[in-house]
């Protein structure tokens, strides 16, 4: 039986903003280069849980079918 998966390069990063620092994300497909930026660990959050909820339910992740976040 193949194993499905898939992987992601995350990279973390802090931003100064008037009010302060804020942390930025973005996540790379290493096998597409498609990348995905996130301006919150909520958004980060949400993204992950999605992908996870369409491996349980055996959806496919097609990149082209995940819109950007933001």
């Amino acid at each position: 039986m193949q194993e499905k998966y898939t992987a992601y390069l995350l990279r973390i990063w802090q931003v100064e903003e008037p009010s302060g620092y804020s942390w930025r994300a973005m996540l790379e497909n290493p096998r597409t280069h498609e990348t995905f930026g996130f301006a919150s660990v909520d958004a980060l959050a949400a993204f992950l849980k999605d992908q996870w909820n369409q491996k349980e339910t055996g959806g496919d992740l097609k990149p082209e079918t995940i819109p950007k976040q933001t």
